[in-house]
């Protein structure tokens, strides 16, 4: 069920698990059956918008209603809830930080996008007391980044903006710390992992969706670059960039599975189609 229509995360998901597509709105009144058994929310803000306030109050919003409408289902139905990773993946929340200008002062004051982790933190909560009163079986997943067909028009993402800078100008310029690290699922084993964690019949716990595997941003920038034999420009020397990389040995041991695609292989996906 979603809002608007699904592209290209549809066809993978909808092979593994033979589903049929509802166009809804969860603030709506419910238009369809109470069949359901198995609930995938994917209920993220992914526009530039994405870490603000408003963002923060929707997904609880949101997610208050999920717990109403799994209410309304005749059987008590699997939910995986996937949350955000790139909420965790900075600095440990209400802990201490060290600042550029070397001032030690908590990550919540510090950070621009606490609000809205506290915002997936309190819909992580109200989902786990909605399961502890038997509404569901839940199963949290952290998600991380992911190069795929989705993205291909989201250039405030970094790898569609390199895409577009490459192609139009022949010029990739890196206006953030180029040491950031990051890492890259590919949106095929993204797709497969939710199923697996979907299906699985036992118990889990936290699950973290994403590559382990660390790239800087020169690393992305030049390869693309490599593509369009476009050049790299880097605006911004800093070289203390943030790490926001999956830990993902947990979850490849519970759903038995592994990455099959490398960031690598999947950006160069995206750029030939």
């Amino acid at each position: 069920m979603s809002r608007s229509e699904i592209e290209d995360l549809a066809d993978v998901v909808a092979m593994n698990l033979k589903i049929k597509h509802v166009k809804a709105d969860l603030l709506d009144q419910w238009k369809f059956d109470n069949s359901v058994t198995h609930v995938l929310q994917l209920a993220a803000d992914g526009s530039e918008n994405a870490y603000s306030q408003k963002a923060s109050d929707d997904f609880v919003i949101f997610t208050r209603r999920l717990i109403e409408w799994c209410e309304t289902l005749s059987h008590k139905p699997v939910v995986v809830h996937a949350s955000s990773g790139a909420c965790f993946g900075y600095f440990p929340l209400n802990s201490d930080v060290r600042t550029n200008n070397g001032i030690s002062s908590t990550s919540n004051e510090a950070w621009s996008k606490a609000n809205f982790v506290e915002g997936r933190l309190k819909a992580e909560r109200l989902l786990q007391q909605a399961h502890d009163l038997n509404k569901f079986d839940l199963r949290v997943a952290r998600l991380y980044s992911f190069i795929g067909e989705h993205i291909r028009e989201k250039i405030h993402y970094a790898v569609p903006s390199f895409i577009s800078m490459a192609k139009s100008s022949g010029v990739i310029r890196l206006a953030g710390d180029p040491m950031t690290v990051r890492s890259y699922l590919s949106a095929h084993d993204m797709a497969n992992w939710l199923v697996a964690a979907l299906q699985a019949d036992t118990k889990l716990p936290m699950l973290s969706i994403g590559s382990s595997a660390a790239v800087t941003m020169i690393e992305l920038a030049e390869l693309v670059a490599k593509q369009f034999s476009a050049k790299v420009i880097v605006n911004d020397q800093h070289k203390i960039g943030d790490v926001y990389i999956a830990d993902n040995e947990l979850t490849k041991d519970l759903l038995k599975l592994d990455e099959t695609i490398s960031w690598q292989e999947a950006l160069l996906d995206l750029i030939e189609v």
